[in-house]
């Protein structure tokens, strides 16, 4: 087992309460395409089709295309004035300029989807807008807006009961002050946050925080603590072969 899998940044819980990406199957990328060319079909399924193709099909492999077909998205979801189709076509194409290394077209990007969602009060997108907004200043190293916009995120999460977010948000805040040398206040953030996974039986998210909470052991000299809780993760790794 190599020792990268032991140890998690902040990365990790970077992309926030959107469906998670992955590549599509040829045929299912094929399928996709037959029913958003499909005039026949209602726009709504229209719409899901061409955005599982930008943010499953491209986004990790092509990010170039994903922002192509978010675009088709955003320019039909606003023909027919569907705010919500909107919002997540500006989501993924933010979510491309981030990928490219662009994060300030990223926010320019990002804001107009903030703003649309506070317009028709749709709070479970807002909350993944405020994610991807966070992303973009922990790609500037923005320490400060990154925490701010956490901060937002973890308020939201509670008010909504979202307990994955409050967990995730939790994380990094706990991290962003481990950071800054506020050890304490960072392990008080991580055991809350351990405290949430543990409800949600989220085991992949609990190895992450035994990772920083083990290098907070560490930076306050309790080795052992440190190695306890490595010795958990190497356990969990062999287990899951991941």
């Amino acid at each position: 087992m190599q020792i990268k899998h032991l140890f998690f940044g902040i990365a990790f819980f970077g992309i926030f309460f959107a469906t998670k990406a992955q590549t599509l199957s040829k045929s299912k990328q094929d399928s996709l395409m037959i029913i958003w060319k499909d005039v026949s079909q209602l726009d709504t399924i229209r719409l899901n089709a061409v955005f599982k193709i930008a943010w499953e099909g491209y986004r990790l492999k092509d990010p170039d295309s994903a922002f192509y077909y978010a675009q088709l998205q955003y320019d039909f979801a606003k023909s027919i004035d569907n705010k919500k189709f909107i919002i997540k076509a500006l989501n993924v194409q933010g979510d491309s300029h981030l990928i490219m290394g662009k994060p300030d077209k990223a926010f320019d990007i990002l804001s107009k989807a903030l703003i649309i969602t506070e317009e028709i009060g749709e709070k479970k997108l807002k909350l993944t807008t405020l994610g991807n907004i966070s992303r973009v200043f922990q790609a500037k190293g923005n320490v400060e807006k990154f925490l701010e916009y956490n901060l937002q995120i973890l308020k939201l999460s509670e008010e909504l009961k979202y307990k994955e977010g409050i967990g995730k948000s939790l994380s990094n805040i706990g991290q962003i002050y481990a950071n800054k040398g506020n050890l304490e206040l960072g392990l008080e953030y991580y055991n809350q946050s351990q405290k949430i996974f543990e409800e949600l039986e989220s085991l992949y998210s609990l190895a992450v925080i035994r990772s920083m909470t083990a290098d907070i052991y560490s930076q306050q000299g309790y080795p052992e603590e440190a190695i306890k809780l490595q010795e958990q993760n190497l356990a969990y790794f062999e287990k899951t072969k991941t």
